[in-house]
């Protein structure tokens, strides 16, 4: 497992709350998470491929299986994500023969931050 989903798990603030179709988990980016690495010098910012990496995460972890990235799809990138707050990622996802197809909602605070769909490729978790 990548240092980066390392990170990513261990910021999670609660297991996964599945609902009627739909799943939700809640994490806090400190200072110190990799993902600000960079982004930017004095001014950071959640890049939007950590938005995408956290999401393929947190629905990997919930369903226990590892899956591949296959196509990300009407993605909305509309809010900045700062150290420290509090982040919410919600999906709904539709399972298919080969693949899972989770549409994402990503929260800061109260405000939508993102919104994309994950195609993800049902593999075996290593």
């Amino acid at each position: 497992m990548s240092r980066l989903r390392r990170e990513i798990l261990h910021s999670a603030l609660s297991a996964t709350h599945p609902g009627d179709g739909n799943s939700r988990r809640a994490y806090r980016f400190d200072n110190a998470f990799i993902g600000f690495q960079g982004h930017f010098p004095g001014d950071p910012v959640l890049p939007a491929f950590v938005q995408v990496i956290a999401a393929q995460v947190s629905v990997e972890d919930h369903r226990g299986a590892r899956l591949t990235l296959r196509k990300l799809a009407r993605a909305r990138f509309s809010r900045i994500i700062r150290p420290g707050e509090e982040v919410e990622i919600h999906w709904e996802a539709e399972d298919g023969a080969a693949e899972i197809r989770a549409k994402v909602t990503i929260f800061a605070g109260e405000e939508k931050a993102s919104s994309f769909v994950l195609h993800l490729g049902k593999r075996q978790m290593p």
